[in-house]
């Protein structure tokens, strides 16, 4: 993957902005920075890059959201990973929600950020480690407040059930469907169910909502392998 992708860094921090950098530039990635007003200009040279890895040093999880938001309408294509040091589950549900491919905090470790980077190039969508302790807690709040089975806040189905949470192991549909005996075209159907009872546009925003609301531990999530991509 190192080289192959072109990677932008905004970061409004010269000091964690050059260590991106260097950490990219080590593992032989090509990446250059750029700020944020520069990555919404319809001529910016910045819609070279196949990659973002951003942090606005904003802790209103709005301001993030509209920021992505226009980011995404103006480059869809673009794979968006966050780097933050706000930890607070509100945060980054509603970072995952507006449609970034992948957090990682700030203190990980490097190869956090190098995975996350090549797993949002291959298609798919990355929760680091921190990123899940921290939806983790709010999880265990929630089951504190209101003790139910998993998935009954959003009146999940069986099916619907087991999909999300094949959804956040980072499974593929086909790869769901052999596993639950299905077709492809139900897995789809469960997929598009799923989606619009928990509001969820992406599959971080899937496994954010499972670890958060219905039950499903950190631990049982597995890396995903480097493959092509598929939507939420």
């Amino acid at each position: 993957m190192a080289g192959s992708k072109r990677v932008a860094v905004c970061d409004p921090f010269d000091i964690s902005r050059s260590g991106i950098i260097a950490i990219l530039a080590a593992a032989g990635f090509s990446a250059t920075a750029v700020s944020a007003v520069e990555l919404l200009r319809p001529d910016s040279a910045a819609r070279a890059f196949d990659i973002l890895l951003f942090d606005l040093e904003a802790d209103d999880e709005r301001v993030v959201a509209r920021w992505v938001g226009r980011l995404r309408n103006r480059r869809p294509q673009l794979r968006i990973v966050l780097v933050t040091r706000y930890r607070t589950a509100r945060f980054i549900g509603a970072a995952l929600d507006s449609g970034i491919h992948g957090c990682v905090l700030q203190g990980e470790d490097r190869r956090e950020l190098l995975h996350a980077i090549d797993v949002a190039a291959g298609g798919d969508t990355y929760v680091s480690p921190a990123t899940a302790d921290a939806l983790l807690g709010q999880r265990r709040q929630v089951r504190q407040r209101n003790i139910s089975l998993p998935g009954r806040q959003a009146q999940l189905t069986r099916r619907e059930y087991q999909v999300m949470c094949h959804i956040a192991r980072g499974m593929r549909t086909r790869d769901i469907a052999r596993v639950l005996s299905l077709s492809v075209k139900t897995i789809e159907k469960y997929r598009g169910s799923l989606r619009a009872k928990i509001g969820a546009r992406s599959v971080a925003a899937v496994t954010a909502f499972a670890i958060a609301h219905a039950g499903l531990d950190p631990a049982d999530l597995a890396k995903p392998a480097r493959r092509g991509g598929e939507p939420a």
